[in-house]
């Protein structure tokens, strides 16, 4: 057994049997998603933080966002898919985390980049999302 965390992911509700069948699971939990349409779903135990698992589910079609906890052996991270193309970036506790250069106090380029690439993504799930919720 690797390092496990907690995995969030919202999705359509339509979509949650693809996920479900993603994860060899059914969700530990569930909620309203943040969009109309839409449902929070939990997967406790994931190895890994579920990277691969969400990549396979990005090269699926499924739109999705979400975020999963620090492991022992990787940060936490935030992340989207939309149109088959993943994009995470460093999180804590739902907040966006970009190194700072402790000499020159500047942003870590590829911390930034990746945070620039999340958000483009998550913007076009959230449209999605939008268009098909209602």
């Amino acid at each position: 057994m690797g390092d496990r965390t907690t995995v969030w992911i919202e999705v359509l509700a339509s979509a949650r049997p693809s996920v479900e069948e993603a994860f060899c699971q059914q969700a530990d939990d569930d909620l309203e998603g943040e969009l109309p349409g839409t449902v929070r779903l939990a997967f406790n135990d994931v190895d890994g933080g579920g990277f691969d698992l969400l990549c396979e589910l990005a090269r699926s079609g499924i739109v999705f966002r979400g975020s999963h906890d620090d492991g022992i052996e990787y940060p936490g991270m935030t992340f989207a898919a939309h149109d088959g193309t993943f994009a995470e970036t460093r999180s804590w506790q739902g907040e966006l985390v970009v190194e700072i250069d402790p000499t020159t106090c500047e942003p870590r380029a590829s911390d930034l980049a990746a945070a620039r690439h999340w958000r483009q993504i998550d913007d076009q799930v959230i449209a999605s999302f939008t268009r098909c919720g209602h």
